[in-house]
Parts: C-alpha cells; sequence; structure tokens
C-alpha cells in the first residue's frame, strides 16, 4: 500500500450503511472517518478495509492518525482559511476537496479555536467540502448556521452529510 495516497473523509452513517468491509471511527453524532486511498493526481478514492489495516501491521487508530496527518498535510492550513467571527454571521470553509470535512478531526486546532470565541463553537459539516462555523455568543448564530448547515446536506448529492450542529467540548465533538 502507497501510505502517500492514505487521507481520511468523513462520511454519515448513511453512507457508512450502504458499505462493506470498511473500517471506520466515529468521529461524533452521525459522522464517521474513514481511511481512503486517493488516485495519484485525482480526487478518487478507494475505502481502506480493515484487512488493508492489518496488513499494514498497524493498529486502527495509528492508521486513522496516519490518513488524518496526510490529509491535513494537503489541505490549507486552519489558520489560513478560518477567519474570525463577527456578530451575526457564519464562516464557511469550502476548499474544494473531498476532504475539507476531515479538519473535524484536528482537535487540537479547534480547541485553540474554540478558547478565541466568547461563547461556544459550532461547526456543521453539511457536505465534504464544506465546513461551516459560528460563535454561540453572537445572536442568532445557531439558528443561521442550522438553516444553512440543513440548506446544503439537504441537497441529497453523493457528498452531502449532515446538517448537526457540533459545539466543541474539551474532550471533542458533541452534537448540541
Amino acid at each position: 500500500m502507497d501510505e502517500g495516497r492514505l487521507r481520511l473523509v468523513v462520511v454519515c452513517k448513511a453512507w457508512l450503511d450502504q458499505m462493506s468491509r470498511t473500517f471506520a471511527w466515529h468521529l461524533t453524532a452521525d459522522l464517521y472517518g474513514v481511511p481512503v486511498l486517493v488516485a495519484p493526481g485525482d480526487s478518487r478514492f478507494e475505502v481502506v478495509s480493515p484487512e488493508d489495516i492489518e496488513a499494514a501491521g498497524d493498529s486502527p487508530r495509528a492508521f486513522v492518525d496516519r490518513a488524518i496527518s496526510n490529509t491535513r498535510a494537503l489541505l490549507q492550513p486552519e489558520d489560513q482559511v478560518c477567519v474570525h467571527f463577527e456578530a451575526g454571521s457564519i464562516g464557511k470553509i469550502n476548499g474544494g476537496t473531498p476532504f475539507e470535512s476531515s479538519r473535524l478531526a484536528n482537535h487540537r486546532w479547534w480547541e485553540k479555536a474554540a478558547a478565541k470565541v466568547r461563547g461556544s463553537l459550532l461547526v456543521a459539516a453539511p457536505d465534504w467540502r464544506v465546513l461551516l462555523y459560528a460563535d454561540s455568543a453572537n445572536e442568532g448564530a445557531n439558528e443561521v448556521l442550522a438553516s444553512v448547515a440543513a440548506r446544503i446536506a439537504s441537497a441529497r448529492n453523493p457528498t452531502s452529510l449532515s446538517s448537526t450542529i457540533l459545539r466543541w467540548q474539551p474532550d471533542g465533538w458533541e452534537p448540541t
């Protein structure tokens, strides 16, 4: 296996239920991280099986950690794509790759981001390519975030994920 092709994609429970022989790491709520191998120079991928992980001689967690690390190296740093929170607005990360929602697995960065908001850090991953975020202290942020996330997730395209709003907690994401 070419480990340089290893990435982590976030999928919803409904997508996962349609797959067989797939290793999935429960991220939060109805979202799971799935290790995949990307085709060189392309965003198409093949799902990694439990047998692939065993053949690599790794624990499932070490394999997921490597997939997260490889995915982070592919994406623009969060500090460059995540702008400051403004009253009454939500932020959007839309890098165009199927791995943008995998940023949810970068707990160290979200922990730092959460320390900068006045209320709670709220995030939604309505599509593989999109992350939405807001500060709960901004009036109406939760409602606007929920509305936009629902609209994107309801598009019912193959990359749709979830309209669930997540709140950052010291130990990770929690559905609101």
